[in-house]
């Protein structure tokens, strides 16, 4: 599934917050979306999950993303949005990893054994089998994210978009976070900070500064010296390290 932004701009009070986005996802690739806060970011991401509406912007497959059908659209895409806690407090964790099943049923349907069995594989890929029948809220913020992620691979997507997949894990569950993501046989996009394992784990990197796209490409080749002091505005130097490129 290819995705492809034309010229995406969006001002909100006044303020411009995107300017003239145009980049192509490949397909099957992980592209990390990088910047500090208040780059546009998050905004560009809630246009691709359609929370903010726009025509002729943007394309999956050539097939502008506001006329494919909402049910449709959702199952071929995931999202792992950050967590606003507008959740029933009653539903426990394995409640919320069904969630994910929902583009996949009829209204009238029910949840099979197909159903089940595909909740228990994600509970398992996420290492959080052993809490699905925990209460939700009982859990610390990265097991909850856990569930989150649990819920996207549920349903069975083909494109998974995160904004801040990484919030609320320490640096092992980051990596690991990162490691399943990029095994994942498919496109995923996700907004981030940690740059050590965007260039570890992205084959693409989009740069933003200031709602417009600073540099794009592989990570190792953008994300420089050079670069990071123009948009972060503070002096980085980087380290050469067989396993990492360490950025201080």
């Amino acid at each position: 599934m290819e995705l492809k932004i034309e010229n995406l701009n969006y001002k909100a009070d006044g303020k411009k917050i995107l300017k003239n986005i145009s980049v192509n996802i490949p397909s099957k690739k992980m592209v990390g979306i990088l910047g500090p806060n208040g780059a546009g970011k998050s905004t560009l991401l809630k246009h691709l999950y359609k929370n903010i509406p726009v025509k002729n912007k943007i394309f999956l497959n050539s097939k502008d993303i506001f006329e494919i059908p909402q049910k449709e659209y959702f199952r071929i895409t995931g999202v792992l949005s950050q967590f606003n806690g507008e959740l029933d407090t009653r539903l426990c964790a394995e409640d919320i990893v069904y969630m994910g099943r929902y583009p996949h049923k009829k209204i009238w349907q029910d949840y099979n054994k197909h159903d089940a069995e595909i909740v228990e594989a994600a509970l398992t890929r996420t290492g959080m089998l052993w809490a699905k029948k925990r209460n939700f809220f009982s859990l610390s913020g990265g097991e909850r994210q856990r569930i989150i992620t649990a819920k996207v691979f549920a349903s069975e997507p083909e494109v998974i978009i995160l904004d801040e997949p990484d919030n609320h894990l320490d640096i092992k569950y980051k990596m690991e976070f990162m490691k399943m993501f990029a095994e994942f046989n498919g496109t995923v996009i996700l907004s981030m900070h940690d740059l050590n394992l965007c260039v570890k784990y992205c084959d693409e990197a989009v740069l933003l500064k200031e709602g417009e796209i600073y540099r794009a490409g592989k990570p190792k080749e953008i994300i420089t010296e050079e670069n990071l002091k123009s948009v972060y505005g503070v002096n980085f130097k980087i380290l050469f390290e067989p396993e990492f490129i360490v950025y201080i």
